[in-house]
């Protein structure tokens, strides 16, 4: 036998003991799965979390076993199990995003179909790049491993080096209905779970894009791009790369070689039906700096990597911490969601280099209390020589004086 027939016969005995481990995911996650009580249950106690001051949570649960039990005929006889979304409109950052929510009822369904056969049969064919909506890869998780990687390409090649950032265009609403379906139909087999899902996605408007309020759409939003995932880790020949939802980066010591996985990136994406924005892809210089999941990251001649929040982020909290306080000063919010609301945002930086950061923010908290006690309308201080970040006093904690 020639070193080429062994590795045929290698190759077909990993394809079907991976086909084995498909169908046995595929009969562990079955449709009847969901037809459980117990299951729904746990649904609807999952979907309930942090909005059950809503009216149509509290309606539900008031009658709770009665709802589940329609529920589940309505899943037996395979009916339609889709209700008039609740659309509205939220600027974030200056971006229209247009949410589509789904009533709770349907909810408690989107749940129940995600947590018990979309996400165990999609997730064991994600790369370890792909870090967005799963369980313990949240940003933190694609922040330590992108520093990883930066540091295993330092030893190599210092602060030579480019980084390819891509960035896809209106990337929910211009993903396609029938690439989503398409995809789905190679991990489920079941008919009626591929009805189930082909309801929930075509219920969208026209032919593409996936609703923001819809959690199956977060998953097939994930993983819609897979192929693409295991070309850049497995045949594109680059050092690193990784995915967070649409926003992706490689890392080379090469640029011609991230010049050809752009060429080739470009294609998938035309082949897949999702566009990419021009204006946020580019190749840039390591040595430079570069911003990747709205964080400044640096490599400093020692090899140190520094992340830094934006500018725009901290501009952007001052402003409603300003805000806030006038809401408080008026009544209308209490001191307590105003203490958690800047507790909350200062934990995020944490993790980050932005130590003089959370000093100067802490030194604007602290005054935003003082006005507040002393019953003072909330208005910007005016300049100072000490109000400098450079001279901002370490404060203390948040918590530590009148809030």
């Amino acid at each position: 036998m020639s070193n080429q027939d062994r590795r045929e016969a290698r190759r077909r005995r990993r394809d079907a003991k991976r086909q084995a481990h498909r169908e046995a995911r595929r009969a562990e996650h079955s449709y009847d799965r969901i037809l459980d009580l117990n299951v729904l249950h746990r649904a609807a106690h999952d979907a309930a979390k942090g909005v059950r001051w809503k009216t149509g949570t509290q309606a539900y649960e008031t009658h709770l076993m009665r709802q589940l039990l329609a529920t589940r005929d309505k899943l037996a006889a395979v009916e339609d199990v889709t209700m008039p979304l609740r659309r509205f409109d939220l600027m974030e950052r200056g971006k229209l995003r247009h949410i589509q929510a789904a009533k709770f009822p349907e909810k408690v369904v989107q749940k129940a179909l995600t947590t018990q056969l979309i996400r165990p049969v999609y997730s064991p064919s994600f790369t370890a790049g792909n870090s967005a909506n799963m369980k313990g890869r949240g940003t933190k998780y694609a922040m330590d491993r992108l520093k990883r990687q930066l540091v295993r390409h330092y030893r190599k090649h210092g602060r030579d080096g480019w980084i390819l950032l891509v960035d896809f265009s209106d990337y929910f609403g211009s993903i396609p209905h029938e690439g989503v379906i398409r995809q789905a139909s190679t991990y489920i087999t079941d008919p009626r779970t591929m009805r189930l899902i082909t309801q929930l996605v075509d219920r969208e408007d026209g032919t593409h894009g996936l609703g923001l309020g819809s959690e199956p759409s977060q998953v097939f939003a994930v993983a819609y791009p897979n192929r693409l995932d295991h070309w850049l880790e497995q045949q594109s020949g680059c050092e690193a790369c990784g995915r967070y939802m649409d926003d992706t980066y490689v890392i080379d010591h090469d640029k011609p070689r991230l010049e050809r996985a752009l060429t080739h990136i470009e294609a998938e994406a035309l082949r897949l039906g999702i566009r990419i924005n021009p204006r946020k892809t580019k190749i840039v210089k390591l040595g430079h700096g570069f911003t990747w999941l709205k964080k400044k990251w640096t490599i400093t001649d020692t090899g140190r990597i520094v992340v830094r929040p934006s500018r725009k982020a901290i501009v952007r909290e001052r402003r409603k911490l300003k805000k806030l306080a006038r809401q408080v000063m008026e009544g209308r919010m209490s001191m307590v969601t105003f203490r958690s609301s800047y507790a909350s945002w200062r934990g995020s930086l944490d993790h980050l280099d932005a130590r003089r950061s959370q000093r100067s923010m802490d030194a604007l908290y602290l005054e935003l209390c003082d006005r507040i006690e002393k019953g003072n309308p909330c208005q910007t201080p005016p300049p100072s020589p000490s109000s400098s970040p450079s001279s901002v006093p370490a404060a203390s904690a948040p918590s530590s004086r009148g809030c």
